[in-house]
């Protein structure tokens, strides 16, 4: 089994990247040609035309399905490889769930700096689905993955899948604070950060969804939404509830500060911070106390 996927959890985009690279964040849909950075691992890729990524909460993998047709490809990465470490992990068995196994059918093939390996699916299987494997070991030690699954008979995606993966840019990756850090907040411009950026805020817990989403846009307005959701089965029944609300205004950065002023007058102020998540082995972007994701704005430039 790989040991580290690509998308272990949440992402920060590096300063290095483009900016229209998005963070990704779990539970988001990503739309054909959509921009993705992983600055931890640094990785930038683009979502295939025809095609769409999500990565699911809890997930360790990126999954990407093309539009009206029955196929998948798996994203995933390794990173501080080397060549013998891809050929190594090409040539072992991979879990796609409980009952699927992928079981390698040959040694991986190298060509051209790409890795290639074919895999007989092993147990669950009622789409007969056949499975192919590109690999490729980047210029910083990051070791990018794809796996791609398809009907039988059907190699449509062979042609794509080294494409893909052969577009996959690389970038030295963030790396971690000196032990006893927590911050990397030194001379951030905040302003360059965020402006015509989209921030959001995502929470689960015990039944509690709770999303809202800030577009900053560069000629200084902003737009506000945010949804609850709430969904419980006792021995009582079941309950769910929904509310939603929105609002706009203006915006600006001053320092580490950021400062709304509503349209009904009211201003709003929040510390911004750029901080390292032990747990994920990441940097974050926190707005108070809480992280929010710094996503590509898709309501305003």
């Amino acid at each position: 089994m790989l040991k580290r996927f690509l998308l272990f959890a949440l992402f920060t985009l590096n300063p290095g990247f483009a900016l229209a690279a998005t963070e990704i964040s779990p539970g988001v849909l990503y739309q054909p040609n959509s921009q993705l950075a992983v600055p931890a691992y640094g990785i930038e890729l683009t979502v295939p035309a025809q095609w769409r990524a999500m990565l699911p909460q809890g997930a360790e993998a990126l999954i990407m399905e093309p539009i009206g047709k029955v196929a998948r490809m798996i994203v995933m990465a390794v990173p501080n490889s080397s060549a013998q470490n891809v050929r190594q992990l090409m040539n072992q068995p991979q879990m796609l769930d409980m009952a699927t196994q992928l079981l390698p059918e040959n040694q991986p093939v190298e060509q051209g700096g790409l890795f290639m390996q074919t895999y007989q699916v092993s147990g669950a299987n009622p789409q007969n689905l056949v499975a192919s494997a590109y690999g490729r070991l980047g210029s910083n030690q990051t070791a990018v993955f794809v796996v791609m699954l398809e009907p039988r008979g059907q190699d449509s995606l062979s042609a794509l899948g080294r494409d893909f993966i052969a577009s996959i840019a690389f970038s030295a990756p963030q790396t971690a604070p000196a032990a006893g850090t927590g911050n990397d907040n030194g001379n951030i411009d905040w302003n360059q950060q965020l402006r015509g950026r989209s921030l959001q805020y995502l929470h689960t817990n015990n039944g509690l969804s709770v999303k809202k989403l800030m577009n900053l846009c560069s000629d200084g307005t902003f737009s506000y939404s945010d949804n609850d959701s709430y969904g419980s089965s006792d021995a009582m029944g079941t309950f769910s509830g929904y509310s939603r609300s929105g609002d706009t205004g203006r915006w600006q950065i001053a320092g580490n500060r950021l400062n709304l002023t509503w349209n009904d007058g009211t201003r709003s102020q929040f510390t911004l911070s750029r901080r390292y998540v032990p747990e994920f082995d990441e940097w974050g972007t926190f707005v108070d106390e809480q992280r929010w994701f710094n996503n590509r704005n898709r309501t305003c430039n």
